[in-house]
């Protein structure tokens, strides 16, 4: 095993460091770097540098990716990047990179996942019943400041809302009881 900061870090036999040869150079000549350096933590391969979120994070020449979608694209190929795919953990560990616990889906699979595993944090400042009403002050031509305002959101909250990247999924929200 070798050592990265003092850490022991998992020495993948050979025969387990899997590349897609479609891959453009760079991301090959970068695998072994990455492999020698994942942790490993029970079942999981961790990347060691990770981000103020917890997601890992490799520099490839002049750009920084996430660890977990490199790995997944090392053994995969590279995903289409104007389809927004996103790799999801089924181990819920950020910083794993073992191909095996991830997963390529879409935006709206993951929020699902994190809800039916209990992931999902509500931070937000609007209930359903007033998307409800900024959709129909939408459809009703009420401009996007207005609704701001009135609502106490940023601007482009409501444009989010208006574009249907936000808010979308009615199956998302809670029940809302007329009183």
């Amino acid at each position: 095993d070798s050592s990265v900061t003092g850490v022991q870090t998992c020495a993948l036999p050979i025969s387990t460091r899997r590349v897609n040869p479609s891959l453009p150079y760079l991301w090959q000549q970068r695998a072994q770097y990455f492999y020698e350096r994942l942790v490993a933590s029970g079942e999981c391969l961790e990347w060691p540098y990770l981000d103020k979120s917890g997601y890992g994070i490799i520099q490839i020449g002049a750009k920084s990716y996430r660890a977990h979608r490199y790995a997944y694209e090392l053994v995969h190929g590279l995903l289409p990047r104007h389809e927004r795919v996103c790799i999801m953990h089924a181990c819920d560990n950020r910083a794993c990179c073992n191909v095996d616990h991830l997963l390529a889906g879409t935006d709206r699979q993951n929020i699902h996942d994190a809800i039916r595993k209990g992931r999902f944090l509500h931070h937000r400042k609007l209930t359903p019943l007033a998307v409800r009403q900024i959709k129909a002050g939408l459809a009703n031509s009420e401009k996007a400041s207005v609704l701001a305002e009135r609502f106490g959101v940023h601007y482009s909250t409501i444009r989010q809302i208006a574009k249907g990247r936000t808010w979308m999924d009615d199956a998302l929200q809670p029940e809302v009881t007329q009183a």
